[in-house]
């Protein structure tokens, strides 16, 4: 059987580069108000918290096959890999904090320390996640809107939003560099690959027991024990 190239993301992306769907065990074009409908979908799961991934296909071409067996990396550009896909469902993830959490967030409150969530998810799971352990949400942008802030407006706004969601790890980079521009002190969390520019940037990087080694090397700080406090 040709190799079956598969692709796993935001809803939105993946539906970005889908031209067809799977219905039962039959792809048909994608009609017209499907991406709305998807789209609404996404936003309801995302409002109830649910993380949300969505699944892509494409069965590759022969050709395609021996470019990648030539290329030097072994890899092709995604943008030429990742089109014409089928759109085959989406998985939902329900990821909910950890006991204890709201405790240790009025604690840092109290102490001082302002609490902001940077991730790639969607902007209503962060908010409901802020929801369940008593993070007031004081703003938030998406890393779309941040594409079209200048730095200095970045700089101005950083202080003042707790959440940023959809955020690609570049864009944690620059959360980082605005905060520290606005004259704050910033301790960053994070376990992944992605997360190590912004690991070795702030002021104290934090990572965890169980994060990718990448991760850990850039922390200035592992937590031996899977708890906020």
């Amino acid at each position: 059987e040709p190799p079956l190239l598969v692709t796993k993301g935001a809803p939105e992306a993946v539906l970005s580069r889908a031209s067809q769907v799977r219905e039962v065990h039959t792809a048909r074009p994608l009609q017209r108000a499907e991406p709305a409908r998807l789209a609404a979908l996404s936003e309801s799961a995302s409002a109830d918290g649910f993380r949300m991934v969505a699944v892509g296909s494409r069965t590759l071409a022969p050709e395609e096959i021996r470019r990648l067996m030539r290329a030097v990396e072994g890899i092709e550009d995604a943008d030429r890999l990742e089109r014409d896909l089928v759109f085959e469902g989406v998985i939902l993830f329900a990821d909910p904090p950890k006991a204890g959490v709201s405790d240790t967030v009025a604690e840092l409150a109290r102490d001082g320390v302002a609490v902001k969530v940077l991730t790639g998810d969607h902007e209503l799971v962060a908010r409901h996640v802020a929801r369940e352990v008593g993070l007031a949400v004081e703003g938030a942008l998406t890393g779309e809107e941040m594409r079209s802030l200048t730095h200095p407006a970045l700089v101005a706004r950083a202080k003042q939003t707790t959440i940023f969601a959809r955020l690609d790890p570049d864009q944690k980079l620059q959360v980082i560099r605005a905060l520290h521009e606005s004259g704050e002190v910033v301790a960053f969390l994070g376990d992944g690959i992605n997360d190590a520019p912004a690991l070795h940037t702030a002021d104290v990087g934090i990572s965890v027991d169980n994060a990718t080694d990448v991760a850990r090397s850039a922390a200035d700080i592992i937590l031996l024990e899977p708890s906020l406090a």
